[in-house]
């Protein structure tokens, strides 16, 4: 890249060719002259490009405003379809779903048929109104009469599958979902293990543990190594009351994804139910040391410490909780109570009052 900005071209392209690293290598493969077109200061191609790729690798990294910078910068001078839509993603893993409207926009001016786009659109406008009548209506309507034929329109209407299933299920139409995702489940090119957890899910929420207990299984056999499986299985046996043994799938899950802090912390809840309190203070301590700014769990953490008599603590820890989340009820609740000694003494769970 020094060799790049000192305009030294043969020798840049030449370090680009023999870097082992995929971005720049890519770079490489252009025989571009500049990043900046003489004749009016803009990016050429090849330097658009290699900010896309640049914005690639600080999402990965979870830079997400970085990325955004390096996507900007591309469509500002050399806009692209592929482009906007990096950008679009950029935004809604921001939370900027304004923005991510914009950008998606901003796709369909350059590809007005783009299906992908349309039914992305459709639900950020969701996202931003609320309205998922209005937007399983648009999308119903984007795929009435799409006939997939290659493996990547399998993809996208697995995609779409899971959108209208996550809109029924906010509808209330639980079993509409269930449709959705069965149809999901049994589409050819396409690795389907999200829809097996959002089907195993639902029937968790109608309580229908046997029916989520089998598609964990389905789930289960698709990925053995995925943590998301144990979860999911720890959840269903929490559902069940099965305590001890959701406290062993947990495990697992930790195990396969040890910096995994919102498992952690799980965990720390289900140890709390069985009453080891000790263990449950670990679990939550080491949540924190994973995500030290995770404001449920020092309001989780304070509960148990006001069981165990530790009521100092305890208060020092719903105070924090309040710090990073100021309009949390149960921490504030809690904070005030805790100041009231008689009201609890060892044994007692706070978050019963």
């Amino acid at each position: 890249l020094s060799l790049l900005w000192q305009r030294d071209w043969p020798m840049a392209e030449k370090a680009f060719e023999d870097s082992d690293r995929g971005d720049l290598a890519a770079l490489g493969s252009y025989t571009a002259q500049s990043l900046i077109d003489e004749t009016d200061g803009t990016l050429t191609a090849p330097a658009a490009n290699y900010f896309l790729l640049k914005g690639d690798s600080f999402m990965r990294s979870g830079r997400l405003d970085i990325a955004g910078v390096y996507y900007q910068r591309s469509v500002k001078d050399y806009p692209t379809i592929e482009g906007w839509q990096k950008l679009a993603r950029a935004y809604r893993e921001q939370g900027s779903l304004d923005q991510q409207v914009a950008a998606l926009e901003s796709v369909l001016v350059l590809e007005p048929t783009d299906l992908e786009t349309r039914y992305l659109l459709a639900l950020a406008r969701f996202e931003e109104n609320g309205r998922a009548a209005e937007a399983k209506s648009q999308i119903l309507d984007l795929i009435n009469g799409f006939d997939p034929h290659e493996p990547e329109d399998y993809v996208l209407l697995y995609k779409i599958y899971l959108a209208l299933a996550q809109l029924d299920d906010t509808l209330g139409n639980k079993e509409g979902a269930i449709e959705w995702l069965t149809l999901a489940f049994d589409l050819p090119f396409v690795q389907t293990h999200q829809a097996g957890i959002n089907m195993s899910r639902l029937y968790l929420d109608l309580g229908r543990f046997d029916d989520a207990w089998t598609w964990q299984q389905k789930v289960k056999a698709l990925r053995p190594t995925d943590p998301q499986t144990y979860i999911l299985a720890a959840d269903i046996l929490e559902g069940q009351g099965k305590l001890n043994d959701a406290a062993l799938y947990y495990e697992k899950a930790i195990a396969l994804k040890p910096d995994y802090a919102e498992v952690r912390n799980n965990l720390g809840e289900i140890y709390r139910g069985l009453r080891e309190y000790d263990q449950a203070v670990i679990c939550y301590q080491k949540a924190l040391s994973l995500k030290s700014d995770f404001p449920v769990v020092y309001n989780n953490l304070g509960n148990v410490l006001l069981i165990q008599g530790r009521h100092k603590e305890g208060l020092a820890c719903y105070q924090k909780a309040l710090s990073l989340r100021p309009d949390f009820p149960e921490a504030r609740f809690a904070s005030v109570m805790a100041q009231i000694p008689p009201v609890y003494g060892p044994g007692d769970d706070p978050s019963l009052f």
